[in-house]
């Protein structure tokens, strides 16, 4: 309700000037947000704004309560300078939370916990002058800015070593960083980041020669071997298929966490001795990877 230093005028704002309810004028704000209507004789006047939208009113002559006009009387000969009127844009908010896209599958699943403690920055040419741009995610991966006028801003995420970005508002193109348009007044809780931490599983497929179960370092890997990988929380298009390296070696990188089912095609006249859990399910073994996981124990025993 007060003209500080440093707010701007309105430019290009109709104002209309009436005498008795009859249409008088009407001049369209300067760069200052200044107007004039010059050559008055002495009379009681009305002066309106034509509002817009997003703008609420915060002063004016005569009160807000006759909201964008005021009644203005001018006495033969004098100017009168202070019929003005003051608006303000109601200030909005970007909130939401940084999650642990556990499955990556770039969608906040029910179970799914936040990330916190994470670094949340905002920046662009609305912030008002002082505005503490700086967020540390709460247990729950929530962040939040109040506080914000009308404009365009990015919201940025500090990312943490072993962590992959799944999801940003718009799009991980512009990795950790999402640019947004806030309307006045608006609050947009849809600013929200996803990040998971990719396993792996693996080990090798061995000639178990002394059919101990045990690899003993004599032992030869079984290169060329076929070894699949199934499971629901496969990424879609993984390749879902390794050959065996000369020492045996294969691994299956970037998995999200979940139970995968592991498999070797065998070959004719080898007979299993070994897998993870156990021969029971002769050439597959069922292996459980957390977030972050690596495992290299997925490994299959054969001899002849």
């Amino acid at each position: 309700g007060a003209q500080n230093a440093g707010e701007p005028g309105l430019v290009g704002w109709t104002v209309t000037l009436l005498r008795s309810g009859t249409y008088v004028a009407t001049r369209t704000t300067g760069a200052n947000g200044a107007y004039v209507f010059t050559g008055l004789p002495s009379a009681s006047y009305r002066v309106c704004v034509q509002p817009r939208q997003g703008y609420e009113p915060s002063w004016d002559f005569d009160g807000v309560v006759t909201a964008h006009c005021a009644v203005v009387n001018l006495t033969p000969g004098s100017a009168r300078t202070d019929a003005d009127f003051g608006y303000l844009q109601p200030l909005g908010s970007i909130d939401d939370r940084v999650w642990n896209d556990a499955n990556g599958n770039r969608v906040p699943d029910t179970g799914e916990a936040g990330l916190a403690s994470w670094i949340v920055r905002i920046s662009g040419a609305s912030l008002p002058a002082g505005y503490v741009t700086t967020r540390s995610t709460a247990p729950s991966g929530a962040y939040g800015f109040a506080g914000l006028p009308g404009g365009s801003y990015q919201v940025c995420v500090q990312a943490r070593p072993g962590y992959t970005q799944t999801f940003d508002l718009d799009g991980t193109a512009t990795p950790h960083c999402a640019k947004l348009t806030l309307s006045p007044g608006q609050s947009r809780s849809d600013v929200d980041f996803g990040y998971w931490q990719p396993g792996s599983l693996g080990d090798r497929v061995w000639n178990d020669a002394n059919g101990n179960c045990a690899q003993d370092l004599s032992e030869a890997g079984l290169a060329g071997w076929i070894v699949t990988i199934s499971g629901t929380a496969l990424p879609a298009g993984y390749a879902a298929s390794q050959v065996a390296g000369p020492t045996g070696a294969y691994a299956f990188p970037g998995l999200p966490a979940g139970a995968y089912r592991v498999c070797v095609a065998p070959q004719a006249g080898w007979t299993p001795t070994y897998d993870l859990d156990s021969t029971g399910t002769p050439h597959c073994a069922t292996v459980p990877v957390v977030a972050g996981q690596i495992r290299s124990d997925a490994d299959f025993g054969y001899t002849r």
